[in-house]
């Protein structure tokens, strides 16, 4: 499923874009200062020392880099199949779903839900 033109890559921003989202990490923030759900003195020192900025909010969960970035290979072709699956009904085997493997139908139901999610919040404003 590779190939240009995934909504789901940096190629096209500005250089001083990936800078003010810290695009690929270029600040060297830790794992624990890349997406924070709870802040402690070491994680706020370190924001504090190399200038982190929250970039998004998923949840409860903070991120300092851009959130596009943040995802793996893998998870960027994992959440284009569960689009594909959405928009099309196309399935990746044939059987239904139940010929479906049990990743691909936790992957989806992970997507869906933060899909409820995201319309929700938007809704209730």
């Amino acid at each position: 499923m590779s190939g240009g033109g995934s909504p789901f890559n940096c190629e096209t921003c500005a250089d001083k874009d990936k800078s003010a989202r810290n695009c690929l990490n270029r600040l060297g923030l830790s794992k624990a200062a890349l997406a924070v759900s709870c802040y402690t003195d070491d994680v706020v020192a370190e924001h504090k020392e190399k200038g982190g900025v929250k970039v998004a909010s998923l949840g409860n969960i903070r991120l300092y880099e851009c959130p596009v970035s943040f995802l793996t290979d893998d998870t960027r072709e994992l959440m284009r199949l569960c689009f594909f699956i959405e928009e099309t009904g196309n399935l990746l085997y044939e059987g239904g779903w139940g010929g479906q493997p049990y990743w691909l139908i936790e992957a989806y139901e992970v997507c869906r839900r933060e899909a409820i999610r995201l319309q929700k919040e938007k809704r209730d404003g």
